[in-house]
């Protein structure tokens, strides 16, 4: 082999130079992943990837307690959007299966609730699964809830009992729950039963 200028070029320098490139490339593709990865974090951020909840579950979804420690969930709901169903099953330890089904609601009509204690119907509403036992604090649980409206979707929550503690709502990922939705173009509403 010769170097551009016509003169040999020795096995060491051959060598030096088939390292060299293989370097470079591999420099190429580890600017090129953490490129595609920041790309990344900022459409999730943005409420475009992840579960069907994407990143927005922590700024439109939460979980609380009621006074007398009874699991509670706050939505906030775009303008026009309404929660239309709401059911809670059991799941395995990596969320990957639901389990038996532990409660459900659904909408009579389409009032602007926001606020809902597990195991009970507010107005407007009604079970159509009794909530019959209490999951143990370790118990990975799923939480489904589809609302209608011009902004309607589909979250599903996955939680586990523990770590839902009275005095603070738990959210997912960053943000506070009354952070402006993604999906929405005016604030998010929040008004309480």
């Amino acid at each position: 082999m010769k170097s551009t200028h016509g003169e040999p070029i020795s096995p060491a320098e051959r060598h030096r130079r088939r390292v060299r490139g293989y370097r470079l490339a591999a420099l190429i593709t580890i600017w090129i992943a953490v490129v595609a990865l920041g790309a990344y974090g900022a459409y999730a951020m943005m409420g475009g990837a992840g579960p069907s909840t994407g990143s927005v579950w922590g700024t439109k979804l939460g979980l609380s307690r009621t006074a007398a420690g009874h699991l509670s969930v706050r939505v906030l709901t775009c303008p026009g959007e309404q929660v239309s169903d709401m059911q809670l099953t059991e799941s395995d330890r990596g969320f990957t299966t639901t389990g038996p089904k532990l409660w459900e609601i659904r909408s009579t009509g389409h009032p602007a609730l926001a606020q809902f204690a597990v195991g009970s119907a507010p107005a407007g509403f009604v079970i159509t699964k009794a909530f019959t036992s209490s999951p143990g604090p370790h118990q990975p649980l799923i939480l489904d809830i589809r609302t209608s409206g011009r902004h309607g979707a589909f979250f599903e929550v996955d939680f586990m009992p523990r770590e839902v503690r009275s005095g603070s709502v738990l959210v997912a990922g960053p943000g506070f729950l009354g952070t402006k939705s993604p999906r929405c173009r005016r604030p998010v509403q929040f008004s309480s039963q």
